[in-house]
């Protein structure tokens, strides 16, 4: 039971809310905002000027932009792990219960051969409660070590799964930004040469 709930969580985790594709966002270029930076730095800095302002200013941006795109990858990270976490030791808590449940009537048993002079002997007694407890024992630290393995199995595949998300996001953004570079670039080259047209 504490393997197939273990997997289903870890189906869920890496087809759920961790593998959304975090490039909604960041492929889209927003051409208006794009002649509207382009406007505001060319009311400021002369055409000799304009080719490195528009470099800074897009640096500046491109950062800022990378800083919000790896912060929200670690945020849906961290999401992610505390609902994992969450169901995991709900899980254990589960299976420390079942354990207990079926160790229970065994437990009565004993209390009632006991009290019907079955076992009249305290050692016997003892010895048997002491085996059942054993057996109990074992039983809990199997689903321990089950439980602690599929954790730090799901911790692996979390942070695998967060290095793509984290390549395949910076490769698109790295994409847009170079294309919003060359439309800035591309106007600059407009004005500053009205007769050439561009493509």
């Amino acid at each position: 039971m504490v393997q197939n709930i273990a997997e289903k969580t870890s189906d869920e985790l890496i087809k759920g809310n961790f593998e959304k594709d975090p490039l909604t966002n960041i492929t889209k270029i927003d051409k208006d905002q794009i002649k509207i930076a382009f406007n505001k730095l060319n009311e400021k800095f002369e055409g000799d000027e304009m080719v490195q302002v528009i470099e800074n200013y897009l640096d500046s941006k491109n950062m800022s932009e990378l800083q919000k795109l790896m912060l929200a990858l670690f945020e849906e990270r961290a999401k992610d792990l505390r609902r994992y976490v969450f169901e995991l030791m709900t899980q254990k808590q589960t299976e420390l219960e079942l354990i207990r449940e079926e160790f229970r009537p065994r437990y009565d048993l004993l209390k009632e051969k006991r009290a019907r002079g079955l076992l009249t002997s305290d050692d016997d007694y003892r010895s048997l409660v002491e085996k059942i407890n054993k057996e109990e024992g074992d039983r809990r630290i199997d689903v321990e070590i089950s439980i602690g393995e599929m954790e730090q199995k799901m911790e692996e595949d979390l942070q695998l799964i967060a290095i793509q998300a984290k390549q395949r996001a910076e490769e698109a953004l790295k994409e847009r930004q170079t294309k919003e570079r060359q439309m800035m670039i591309d106007m600059l080259m407009a004005q500053t040469n009205p007769d050439n047209e561009i493509v």
